[in-house]
């Protein structure tokens, strides 16, 4: 199996994730279901972004990657959802969408080698550091790749820290990938490093409660 193949690209490119909620208050954390895919949990003073913002990174990251010469036609986003702490500027953001075609399935996970993990690292930093060349973000070190078990489903979670050519900040950020039926859901946790201990109970708790 060509793990890396499969990986890379879909995984640099989801930088960028729109909206469609449906709320249910839950003590202090708040639901908001992806269409076509889970329900996902989040602090209930952060914010869902409205269509305009989330059209606006979706643009941004299209132009991002057209400046590059990396084609984005292969696979489609859809039903995307960006909720982001307040108050602004924000210091925290979750980002959610369904992938399709499905790249790769619970089985190709199950199937991953230590090697094809160190193999997505490799090809996964030199995408990320292509897009960089014409984009805002910029990666600052990237983590090592590993499967684990989030909502009873088999998941690839890319750990990486990143900032911005106008903001010298770190972020921390786990991109999260999760196949199930016929499709994919593509989650994004990001926020700064100097959050951490505040942040990784919420991380924590964003990924415990995600239900399919």
């Amino acid at each position: 199996m060509n793990l890396l193949a499969r990986l890379a690209f879909i995984a640099v490119v989801a930088l960028h994730l729109t909206t469609t909620t449906a709320q249910a208050q839950h003590a202090s954390y708040a639901r908001v279901r992806v269409s076509g895919g889970p329900v996902l949990e989040y602090p209930s003073h952060w914010k869902i972004a409205d269509e305009a913002t989330v059209q606006n990174r979706v643009h941004g990251g299209q132009a991002t990657a057209d400046a590059a010469g990396v084609d984005m036609s292969g696979f489609q986003k859809r039903n995307r959802v960006i909720v982001e702490s307040q108050p602004f500027p924000s210091t925290a953001q979750v980002r959610a969408s369904i992938v399709t075609p499905q790249e790769y399935t619970q089985e190709d996970l199950r199937a991953a080698t230590p090697s094809d993990l160190q193999a997505l690292k490799t090809d996964f930093e030199a995408t990320f550091r292509k897009l960089s060349a014409s984009g805002a973000i910029k990666l600052h070190k990237m983590g090592q790749p590993r499967i684990e078990k989030i909502a009873g489903k088999l998941a690839l979670v890319i750990p990486y820290t990143r900032f911005t050519e106008t903001d010298p900040v770190l972020w921390q950020v786990e991109q999260i990938k999760i196949p199930f039926e016929d499709r994919l859901l593509s989650m994004t946790i990001s926020y700064r490093t100097s959050d951490t201990s505040t942040m990784q109970s919420i991380v924590e708790r964003v990924k415990r409660t995600l239900t399919f």
